[in-house]
This record gives structure tokens, C-alpha cells and sequence, in this order.
């Protein structure tokens, strides 16, 4: 009920300046935001990463907390109901150390679990991808920021079912774990960690594949505020070795 009432307030959009991640904060990231950082510090001894506050330590840090506590903030402003809270954990430096996740559809209160080596859960369901039978389904961050780019996705579109730009990063990745999507891609050179953390691992949790642009390991990367990724991820290795041979013709 006070999820709902969030949701309906029009206070919740007004703007408060510019987080640390670089976009404007409204007041609903903000209340979000001191949300999750209450139940972080409460176990301490981690290096927070979050869009609004920022990167800082709690206590003897021995590992990462990567937040996004609002994953769609301009659907939110606009009434479009897809906006999702995302926290991943690393038990190191690189995004090879990420060792659990979660994201939370704030419109419908699904919550979205993965723990590496072991799964990914929707509502404490099994997650799998799913391989298409026909047309795949591909979800995408657009306004690509080179003319080479916006070719490589005209490229893909007529090649797809559906192609969908939906506006939150952490919910595309959760669809395709969930097998809603048979791949996403962001391919605008500046997607940062903070979009993506958390749905990478419950992609590679839930049998899918993620790679960069060109196909390659992208798990050597920083943990970091300013960490900017290339993402293609696809429900499987046939799907996604066809969905590189298109874009990188």
C-alpha cells in the first residue's frame, strides 16, 4: 500500500539536483536510496557504490554494494509503469566477483533473486531463459552515439519479432532471465555498471550469455562509479553469436 501511494504522489518527481551518478535525483530516489543504505549499514563493512550518494566505505570494507535505487527514473516521472530498485554484492574488485543480486519491479513488488553458482529465483521460482521457437523478441537502449552504431541496430531490427526499448536497464535483464526477452542489447558505449549489475548476474544465473560488443569477457571490468559498459546478452550461445555476426557486419 505505501509502495502504491509512492507511486501516485507527485512529489515523489520533484527534482532535488544531480546525484553522483551524473542524472538528476527526484525525491523518490532519494527516499529509495535511504531505504536500501538503512539495511546496508546495518551490516557495514562494504564499499558502497550508489547512483545518488556516491562511492564511500563502511567500517573494514571486504567487498562491493552496487545500488540503483530507481532503474527507469524517467518512465517513473512520465507515469510509465516499468521502474525497477536493483543491488548487487562483489566479493572483489571486477565484475567477475559479483556473488549475489536482486532487482524489485516497483509497479508489481516482483523480486528478482540470484546468487552465483546457484540460480536465479523470480518470487522464489526457478529462472530459466528461454530459447524462441520463431521470431526472437530483443530488448535495446537506443539513441546509439555514433552513426556506426545506429547501423549495427538497423541492422538487427528486421531480423527480430518484436524490438523493444522499454527504459530500465535492471527490468530488461530480469525479462530476459525470465524469459520474456530472447536478448537485450546496449550498445551506446555508455551504459554504467550501476544499469546493469544486478541483471547480468541473474542473466548468467538463469542459463543466458553476456558479453561486449565484439563478443568478449566483459568480467575483468571495474567495480566502479565511473564503470561504462557495451552489453549483449541473449538467452543462449546460438542466439547470441547470430545477434553478433548481424550487428558487427
Amino acid at each position: 500500500r505505501q509502495r502504491q501511494m509512492c507511486i501516485r504522489d507527485r512529489d515523489m518527481r520533484t527534482p532535488l539536483g544531480i546525484g553522483k551518478g551524473g542524472d538528476t535525483t527526484i525525491a523518490m530516489d532519494k527516499l529509495l536510496e535511504d531505504t536500501i543504505l538503512e539495511l546496508v549499514k546495518e551490516r557495514g563493512d562494504v564499499t558502497v557504490i550508489s547512483e545518488e550518494a556516491g562511492e564511500f566505505s563502511l567500517g573494514n570494507p571486504q567487498g562491493y554494494v552496487v545500488i540503483d535505487p530507481l532503474d527507469g527514473s524517467h518512465n517513473f516521472c512520465e507515469f510509465i509503469p516499468m521502474y525497477s530498485a536493483s543491488m548487487a554484492y562483489y566479493s572483489g574488485p571486477k565484475l567477475d566477483d559479483c556473488m549475489a543480486a536482486c532487482v524489485v519491479d516497483l509497479v508489481t513488488g516482483d523480486f528478482y533473486t540470484s546468487i552465483k553458482g546457484r540460480g536465479a529465483w523470480l518470487n522464489g521460482s526457478l529462472l530459466k531463459t528461454r530459447s524462441p521457437k520463431e521470431r526472437i523478441s530483443i530488448g535495446v537502449e537506443m539513441h546509439p552515439t555514433t552513426d556506426e552504431r545506429a547501423l549495427c541496430m538497423a541492422r538487427l531490427i528486421p531480423r527480430a519479432g518484436k524490438f523493444r526499448c522499454m527504459g530500465s536497464v535492471a527490468m530488461n535483464l530480469a525479462y530476459l532471465a525470465r524469459g520474456t526477452h530472447s536478448a537485450w542489447l546496449d550498445i551506446r558505449g555508455h551504459l554504467r555498471l550501476l544499469d546493469a549489475a544486478a541483471g547480468i548476474l541473474l542473466v548468467k544465473e538463469a542459463g543466458g550469455i553476456v558479453t561486449g560488443f565484439n563478443g568478449e569477457d566483459i568480467g575483468q571490468n571495474d567495480v566502479g562509479l565511473d564503470t561504462k559498459l557495451d552489453i549483449v546478452a541473449s538467452c543462449d550461445r546460438d542466439i547470441h553469436e547470430k545477434i553478433l555476426d548481424i550487428i558487427q557486419k
